[in-house]
């Protein structure tokens, strides 16, 4: 990461099975043409954002004209913070159904997305509801991984 002030990055993306593919380039563009994340820092925000807009992509409420996910990227000197918005679902939205995120073994193939989501973040991730009931998740991955 080379500059000090905050960046944000926002764009809206027709939700379908390919959209964590467009969203894994979006972000690579992002940081080609000026995010400037370092090789390392850029492939933990890819996988983290991966991750998100799957989740939004499998789990989401679409109903016509409500067909979309929703990604953005602020920086700052210390943290990238990726948040993904969608529709929602009337009953769910993601939480942390583990005792111990910090234990990643033992884990079956699927269904791991969240746990690898905390362990890159550090914990530092959440999700809500909007005003207008769409879900969002925040996670907060740190520049330096020792923080």
């Amino acid at each position: 990461m080379h500059a000090h002030s905050p960046q944000v990055h926002r764009t809206l993306l027709r939700a379908s099975p390919d959209t964590p593919r467009q969203a894994r380039q979006v972000v690579r563009i992002w940081s080609a043409l000026g995010l400037g994340l370092k090789s390392d820092l850029l492939e933990d925000v890819v996988l983290v954002v991966s991750e998100l807009v799957t989740n939004s992509v499998k789990h989401a409420h679409f109903i016509p004209g409500r067909e979309w996910v929703q990604l953005s990227i602020d920086t700052d000197p210390a943290s990238i913070r990726v948040t993904v918005t969608d529709p929602g679902h009337p009953s769910e939205y993601p939480q942390r159904p583990w005792a111990d995120s910090r234990k990643l073994s033992g884990l079956t193939m699927g269904g791991r997305g969240l746990q690898i989501v905390d362990h890159i973040c550090n914990g530092v991730w959440n999700t809500s509801l909007t005003e207008s009931h769409e879900r969002m998740v925040q996670a907060r991955i740190p520049i330096d991984p020792h923080t």
